[in-house]
């Protein structure tokens, strides 16, 4: 069975191209792996980078959701294939046909970029509180904001669509 799940951070934003057979995005996930040293007792660390593309429906969702520094679970099917280089050197490229996409948590810079954007927000519905334009009883609603802003900038959350699948190709 060819079945390969990763969580990991990107590590930069996909990389979108429209094809004859449609839409593709590609990006890079960082995995770690985190061990003990048998022998001087230190914690030691390992990153491993992996080329991950999706098709139609899933690269519209990476394309519109999916940041640098966002973790994010993939799913699917691992494929390869061969070339030869310039110098004559045969390569073999690794990449990851993600079929099931999840994303886990905004980076914290999107996070303080969403937290920014909600308070402007905020500031302008209270100047129009100030000079008379909005009712006070929308008080409930400046509170609620507030919440909002003080969950996202505690518990990063991505922005919904959460899951999708992508339809099969060979």
């Amino acid at each position: 069975m060819n079945r390969t799940q990763l969580i990991g951070r990107l590590g930069r934003a996909p990389d979108i191209n429209e094809t004859a057979r449609g839409l593709v995005a590609t990006f890079s996930v960082a995995t770690n792996e985190y061990w003990k040293d048998q022998e001087s007792g230190e914690m030691r660390s390992h990153t491993e980078w992996h080329t991950c593309v999706c098709f139609d429906r899933l690269a519209l969702v990476a394309r519109d959701y999916l940041h640098k520094g966002d973790e994010v679970y993939v799913e699917g099917r691992v494929r390869s294939s061969r070339w030869v280089d310039k110098d004559g050197v045969q390569r073999v490229d690794r990449e990851l046909r993600v079929e099931e996409m999840q994303m886990l948590r905004r980076s914290r810079v999107d996070a303080v970029s969403s937290a920014i954007s909600m308070l402007e927000s905020i500031e302008m519905l209270a100047r129009r509180m100030e000079n008379g334009e909005v009712d006070v009883a929308e008080l409930g609603t400046v509170a609620g904001m507030l919440a909002t802003v003080r969950e996202t900038l505690t518990n990063p959350a991505p922005p919904k669509p959460s899951t999708s699948r992508r339809r099969e190709t060979p």
